[in-house]
C-alpha cells in the first residue's frame, strides 16, 4: 500500500475516534466521599456497566466488574473535581499507586452529577410512601422507591426514617451522609419487606439500624466512616444482609443485638475500630462468607448460641480472628483464618463445633480454649505455621483428625492418619490420636519427593516411595511401564529383571480414595562401582634365600578383571593371571608390595602385602672333614671346606688349648701338642646364625729316629700331661672287656653243653677264643 494512502487512512480514522468521543460522552460514575476518606463510587443502573470503587483507609479501589471505556467519577465535597479511571483498570481490589501505574489519575473540575438533593424523610406508616407521592404501589413487583437521592443529615437529623411499615418498598442509590449526632443514615422501626440495595452512608453516627424489623434485604450498599456502626440489628430476625460493604467505622462494622434467625452474607467488614461483626446474645444467625480484616476482632460472639459461622475469611485482625466468649452450641466451619492474633479462640464456651476451619500464620494459637468452656468437637482442621497451633486450658475438649504443620510423625500405613498422638499446648494435657498428615480434602502428597536413584550392577533394587494422602488414605500405587520395574501395595518400587548398565525412566502413579492422582518421574542409573574383590586376601609371604618367589592372587568381578599391576618393579613382576614372581634373587630383607587390579569400567581393588626373604639354611660341607694324624713336633695345617650362599663368617673348634681355627677355617695346632688322640668339634657359622658342625679325630704320634712297629700293648697314661683321652681310653676298656667277657661266656656255654668234649678239642677252642679276643681288642684300640 501507498505510505500516503496509509497515512491519509490513519488520518481519517484519527478523526472519526475523536467525533464520537464529542458526540457520545462515557456515562458519569460518581465518588462519594468526606472530607476526610473517600469512601465508594456507584455507578447509576442506568448506565451500561457498574463499577464499585472504594476508597479505604489505606487508599484501596474496588473494581466490581470491568468498565468498557473510561469513568469519570465526582467526588462529594470536591463539586468541582472529577476522578478519571482508566479503561484498562480489571475486577479487583487496587491500590491508588498501583493504578496510577496502569494509567496516570486526572482530576478535572466539574459539578455534582446524578443524584437529587433531597431533605431527610420520615415515613411513619404504609399510607407516607403514598401521601408524600413517592413512586410505586408497594408490593413485590411494584416496590414504593426512594432512589438516587443525597441526603444530607445536618448533623442532627436521620437521613432516612422508616417505621411501623408492612408494604414493599426499596433505598436505592442514594447518598445519605451528615447524621453525626446520634442519628443515622437509614433508621427503619418495625418494619418488613424493606429492599435496601446500592446505597451509602457516611459519616453518621450509624450507618443503617434496624430494630424490631424481619424479612427484609440489604444488598451491596456501603456503610463506612461512621461514628459508630456501619450495620445494626437488633431484636431483628430474618433479615439478608448480603454483599454491604462496612469499613472503617468508629465501633462494628455489623452489630448483631438480640437478633435470630438472620443470615450475613458475602460482605466486607475491614478497618473498623471494634469487631468486623459483633454477635451479642443473638442466636441462629447464619454468618457465610463474609471478609472480616484488619478489625479488633474478625467475628466476635458473646452469649450466643447454635449459630452458623462458616466460609469467613478473617485476617490481620489486631485480637482473634473468630472470639466466642460464653457461648455455646454454635458451628464454626471451613473459616479462613490468617495472620491475626489468634485464630480461633474460645473462652467459657462449650458443645462447639469447629471443623474444617483454616488457621495459619497467626502470632499465639491457631486454636485455643480458655478456661471454664468445654466438651466442644475440633475436627478436620488446618493449622499451619502458628505461634502454638492448638492450646486447651477447657474440660473435656476433644481433638481428632486435624493437620498440624508441626507433627514429626510418620504413616507406615499410609492411611493419612499419623501414627501417634499430637500433643496439645494447655493444663488440660489433650491430644489428637488421629493427627493427619495433610491438610483435609487434599490431593495425595510426597512425604518424600522421589528423588534419582543408582543401584549397583548385578546387585537388586529397592526403593520405598513415600506418600501420603486424607483419610482413608492412599488407594492404589502403579508404574507407566513394567517392562523391568514393579511396585507393590506399600509404593516399594523393585526389580522385575535383572538390570543392564544404563539408565531407565520410572514414572510412579499413586491416587487416593476419592480418585485423586498424585506422579512423579525419576531415573534409575545402573553404574558398575564395585571394585573386584579378593577371593583370598592378600597375605604376608616368607621365602627362603634363594629360592625364586612366586605367589598366585586371586579376584573376582561381575563384569570381568581387566588388568593387573604392582609398585615394586625393580625385584616383582606380575602376570595377567594375578601371579607374582621375582625378577631376581632376592637378598634376604623385608619388601613391601602394594599390587593392584582393575575391573572393565575402571574399579580398582588393591591390597599391600610383604615379601619376607629369610636365610634359614645351615652351610655345606664343600668337602667332608676327616681325621688327621701329625708326629710329634709336627704343626698342623689343615684346611676345612664348607659353602652358604649367605657366605661363611665365622669358624670355631672346641679344643682351643691345644688347636686353633682362622676365619677362613684353616685349622692348626700350637707349638706343641703331646701325642694321643684329640677328638675335635669344629662348626662353620653364616651371617644369619646357621651353622655346621663336624667331629674328626687328631693323632698326634710320638716323634722316634727309627719307626717301629706298634705293639698290640700299649702303655695308657691317665696323668694330663701324658696327653691321653681318659674318657676315650675308658670307652675303649670297656668294649675290650665286652668282647673278652662275650667271647668267654660262648666258650664255657660250649663245654657245659658238652658240645666240645674231647680234651684236645676244649684247648684249642679256648686258645683260638684267646687269639680271637686279643685280635679284636687291637683292632678295636688302634681304629678307636
Amino acid at each position: 500500500m501507498n505510505p500516503s494512502t496509509v497515512l491519509r487512512e490513519g488520518l481519517l480514522g484519527m478523526i472519526v475516534i475523536l467525533l464520537v468521543a464529542i458526540l457520545f460522552p462515557p456515562p458519569v460514575t460518581h465518588v462519594h466521599t468526606s472530607t476526610a476518606i473517600p469512601v465508594l463510587a456507584t455507578e447509576s443502573a442506568r448506565q451500561p456497566s457498574r463499577i464499585h470503587a472504594a476508597w479505604e483507609m489505606y487508599s484501596w479501589i474496588r473494581v466490581a466488574s470491568k468498565p468498557r471505556m473510561t469513568r469519570s467519577i465526582d467526588l462529594v465535597g470536591y463539586p468541582d473535581t472529577k476522578l478519571q479511571i482508566p479503561a484498562v483498570l480489571p475486577h479487583g481490589f487496587f491500590r491508588s499507586n498501583e493504578i496510577d501505574k496502569q494509567d496516570p489519575l486526572t482530576f478535572e473540575r466539574s459539578s455534582l452529577n446524578g443524584y437529587t438533593p433531597h431533605s431527610p424523610i420520615v415515613i411513619e406508616s404504609d399510607i407516607d410512601f403514598f401521601n408524600q407521592g413517592w413512586p410505586g404501589a408497594g408490593t413485590p413487583t411494584d416496590p414504593y422507591r426512594i432512589e438516587n437521592l443525597t441526603i444530607d443529615g445536618n448533623t442532627m437529623n436521620t437521613c432516612i426514617d422508616i417505621r411501623n411499615v408492612r408494604a414493599h418498598f426499596a433505598i436505592r442509590n442514594c447518598l445519605l451522609y451528615g447524621a453525626s449526632y446520634y442519628r443515622l443514615g437509614i433508621y427503619m422501626g418495625n418494619v418488613t419487606n424493606g429492599h435496601i440495595t446500592d446505597n451509602e452512608g457516611t459519616n453518621n453516627h450509624i450507618g443503617i439500624r434496624l430494630v424490631h424489623c424481619s424479612f427484609n434485604t440489604l444488598f451491596d450498599n456501603v456503610f463506612s466512616n461512621n461514628n459508630l456502626h456501619g450495620i445494626y440489628l437488633s431484636e431483628s430476625a430474618y433479615n439478608n444482609v448480603t454483599g454491604n460493604i462496612a469499613n472503617n467505622n468508629g465501633d462494628h462494622g455489623l452489630y448483631l443485638s438480640d437478633s435470630g434467625s438472620n443470615t450475613i452474607s458475602d460482605n466486607t467488614f475491614t478497618t473498623n475500630q471494634k469487631n468486623g461483626i459483633e454477635v451479642d446474645s443473638s442466636d441462629s444467625n447464619t454468618v457465610t462468607h463474609n471478609v472480616c480484616n484488619g478489625n479488633a476482632y474478625g467475628i466476635h460472639l458473646t452469649d450466643s448460641s447454635s449459630n452458623t459461622i462458616a466460609n469467613n475469611t478473617c485476617s490481620s485482625n489486631n485480637a482473634q480472628g473468630i472470639f466466642l466468649n460464653h457461648s455455646g452450641s454454635n458451628s464454626l466451619v471451613n473459616n479462613t483464618c490468617v495472620s491475626n492474633n489468634a485464630g480461633i479462640w474460645l473462652y467459657d464456651s462449650s458443645l462447639n463445633t469447629l471443623s474444617n476451619n483454616s488457621c495459619s500464620s497467626n502470632n499465639n494459637y491457631g486454636i485455643g480454649f480458655g478456661s471454664k468452656g468445654g466438651s466442644n468437637s475440633i475436627q478436620w482442621n488446618v493449622l499451619i505455621d502458628n505461634g502454638g497451633n492448638t492450646y486447651d486450658d477447657g474440660m473435656g475438649n476433644a481433638f481428632s483428625y486435624n493437620y498440624f504443620s508441626d507433627y514429626q510423625g510418620t504413616d507406615l500405613n499410609q492411611d493419612g492418619i499419623g501414627d501417634t498422638p499430637h500433643s496439645v499446648l494447655g493444663e488440660a494435657g489433650n491430644s489428637d490420636l488421629h493427627p493427619l498428615m495433610l491438610p483435609p480434602g487434599s490431593p495425595p502428597d510426597w512425604i518424600e519427593i522421589p528423588k534419582d536413584q543408582t543401584v549397583e550392577y548385578g546387585s537388586d533394587f529397592r526403593y520405598d516411595l513415600n506418600a501420603t494422602a486424607c483419610p482413608p488414605g492412599l488407594d492404589r500405587w502403579w508404574l507407566s511401564s513394567t517392562a523391568h520395574f514393579v511396585v507393590d501395595e506399600w509404593g516399594i518400587v523393585s526389580n522385575a529383571t535383572i538390570l543392564e548398565l544404563g539408565f531407565y525412566e520410572v514414572e510412579v502413579n499413586v491416587n487416593d480414595t476419592e480418585g485423586q492422582v498424585l506422579t512423579s518421574d525419576f531415573t534409575i542409573t545402573v553404574l558398575e562401582t564395585t571394585p573386584p574383590t579378593w577371593v583370598d586376601l592378600p597375605t604376608n609371604q616368607i621365602v627362603e634365600f634363594g629360592e625364586s618367589f612366586q605367589y598366585d592372587l586371586n579376584a573376582t568381578d561381575m563384569s570381568g578383571l581387566d588388568d593387573w599391576w604392582l609398585d615394586d618393579t625393580d625385584y616383582f613382576q606380575i602376570s595377567n593371571d594375578g601371579v607374582v614372581t621375582s625378577k631376581t634373587v632376592l637378598f634376604v630383607s623385608v619388601f613391601d608390595v602394594q599390587v593392584w587390579v582393575s575391573d572393565v569400567w575402571g574399579n580398582n581393588a588393591t591390597a599391600i602385602f610383604t615379601v619376607t626373604v629369610q636365610d634359614t639354611t645351615a652351610p655345606d660341607w664343600t668337602i667332608p672333614p676327616t681325621n688327621q694324624t701329625i708326629w710329634a713336633e709336627e704343626a698342623l695345617d689343615y684346611q676345612l671346606h664348607a659353602s652358604d650362599l649367605s657366605g661363611i663368617i665365622h669358624w670355631t673348634v672346641n679344643d682351643t688349648v691345644r688347636f686353633t681355627i682362622s676365619e677362613t677355617g684353616l685349622l692348626t695346632n700350637h707349638a706343641t701338642v703331646s701325642p694321643g688322640r684329640y677328638g675335635l668339634e669344629i662348626t662353620a657359622y653364616d651371617p644369619y646364625g646357621n651353622e655346621l658342625s663336624a667331629t674328626i679325630v687328631v693323632l698326634v704320634k710320638e716323634a722316634t729316629t727309627t719307626p717301629t712297629t706298634p705293639t698290640t700293648t700299649t702303655t695308657i697314661t691317665t696323668t694330663a700331661t701324658s696327653g691321653i683321652d681318659i674318657e676315650a681310653l675308658t670307652t675303649k676298656l670297656g668294649i675290650m672287656s665286652s668282647i673278652a667277657g662275650i667271647t668267654s661266656a660262648i666258650i664255657g656255654l660250649m663245654i657245659r653243653k658238652e658240645i666240645i668234649t674231647e680234651e684236645g678239642d676244649r684247648a684249642t677252642v679256648i686258645l683260638g677264643g684267646v687269639i680271637f679276643i686279643v685280635a679284636v681288642c687291637s683292632y678295636v684300640w688302634f681304629i678307636l
